[in-house]
C-alpha cells in the first residue's frame, strides 16, 4: 500500500551501483513540455469573417426558391412586378379596374377547414367583409378584460372597437350597432365573419344581425386562418401596445388602445400598396362619386 508521503516526494530512478534506488533531483524529472498556440486576437478574428463574408455565393436552390415565389406571386395571385393586379381577378361587372386602383387587393379564403362558412370569399369593396374578434387585456384594477375589435378585410380599417369586463352578446351586438350606423351600411351589403365564440353564436346576437340586414358567416372551428386580417391585428396590438406598457385602470386601456388604432389608421400598409387605410377608404368613396356623376 502507497504511504500518505509518497504522494509529494519525488520518483527515483535505478542506479548503476549494486542496483540500489538513488533520487534524482529536480533537474532530472522535469515536467514534460507541450506546444502552446496563443490565441488569435480580436482584429484578426473580426478581419477572418470579414474575408469570409466579403463574397458571398449564392446558392442554386435559393435562387430557385426566389423565382419560383415570384412566379407564384404573377400567376396565382395576380400580383404584378408595380404592385398592381392582374384583370383576372376582379370578379363581377362592378369591380374597380386596375386602371382606376392599382392598390386595390383582392383577396380569397381558401381555408381548408370543411365547416368554414367563409371560404371562397372575394373581397372587392369596403363594407363587403367585417371579422369580429376579442382579444383578452389585462387591467391592474379590474384583472382580465375583454376586447373586441372589427376590421375591414378590404380596406384593413378598424370600423368598430370596444374594451370592457365582460364578452358577453350584449358587447358583440353594441360593436356592430356602433359600426354599421358610422359606417352606414346598408341592408344586404355586408357580411360579418367571426369564429365560434359563446358571444357570436348567441341568439340574440344573430337575430339582431337579421334586423340589421348583416349576413353571418362562421369560419372554421380550430381554423383561426378563417380570421386572418383581425387576428394578425390582434397580434400586433399586442406587441406594439398592450405588452409594453402597463394599464392601472380601465380608462388607461382604452386610452391606450385608442391612440394605437388612430396611429394604425394613419400608417402605411404594405399590402395596400403602401396607402393608409383611411386613403384606401377615401380612394374607394371618391371613385364611387365619379360613377355616379358620370351616371
Amino acid at each position: 500500500m502507497t504511504s500518505s508521503s509518497s504522494s509529494w516526494r519525488l520518483p527515483h530512478r535505478s542506479g548503476s551501483t549494486g542496483g540500489t534506488a538513488v533520487a534524482g533531483t529536480l533537474a532530472d524529472w522535469r515536467l514534460p513540455t507541450y506546444p502552446y498556440t496563443a490565441h488569435p486576437s480580436t482584429a484578426a478574428v473580426r478581419e477572418s469573417r470579414l474575408k469570409d463574408h466579403a463574397a458571398p455565393s449564392l446558392k442554386p436552390r435559393f435562387v430557385l426558391r426566389c423565382f419560383t415565389g415570384f412566379l407564384i406571386l404573377v400567376v396565382v395571385a395576380g400580383v404584378l412586378p408595380g404592385g398592381a393586379r392582374s384583370s383576372e381577378r376582379v370578379v363581377g361587372g362592378t369591380a374597380i379596374q386596375i386602371e382606376a386602383a392599382p392598390w386595390a387587393v383582392w383577396v380569397e379564403n381558401t381555408a381548408g377547414s370543411p365547416h368554414n362558412q367563409c371560404a371562397g370569399t372575394v373581397i372587392e369593396r369596403p363594407r363587403q367583409l367585417w371579422q369580429l374578434d376579442l382579444s383578452s387585456v389585462w387591467v391592474a384594477e379590474h384583472g382580465w378584460t375583454y376586447l373586441m375589435a372589427m376590421i375591414d378585410c378590404c380596406t384593413r380599417e378598424i370600423v368598430g372597437w370596444q374594451l370592457e369586463l365582460r364578452c358577453r352578446a350584449d358587447e358583440a351586438i353594441a360593436v356592430v350597432e356602433q359600426a354599421a350606423l358610422r359606417y352606414g351600411a346598408e341592408p344586404g351589403e355586408l357580411v360579418r365573419g367571426s369564429d365560434n365564440g359563446s358571444a357570436f353564436t348567441a341568439r340574440r346576437f344573430k337575430a339582431r344581425l337579421t334586423e340589421l340586414g348583416i349576413k353571418h358567416r362562421r369560419g372554421g372551428y380550430r381554423d383561426p386562418e378563417s380570421q386572418a386580417f383581425i387576428e394578425s391585428w390582434f397580434g400586433k396590438l399586442k406587441e406594439r401596445e398592450v405588452w409594453l406598457n402597463e394599464h392601472e385602470t380601465l380608462d388607461d386601456a382604452r386610452r391606450g388602445i385608442g391612440g394605437y388604432v388612430d396611429r394604425y389608421h394613419h400608417r402605411p400598409h404594405s399590402s395596400l400598396n403602401y396607402r393608409t387605410p383611411l386613403e384606401v377608404r377615401q380612394t374607394w368613396e371618391d371613385l364611387q362619386g365619379l360613377r355616379k356623376s358620370a351616371a
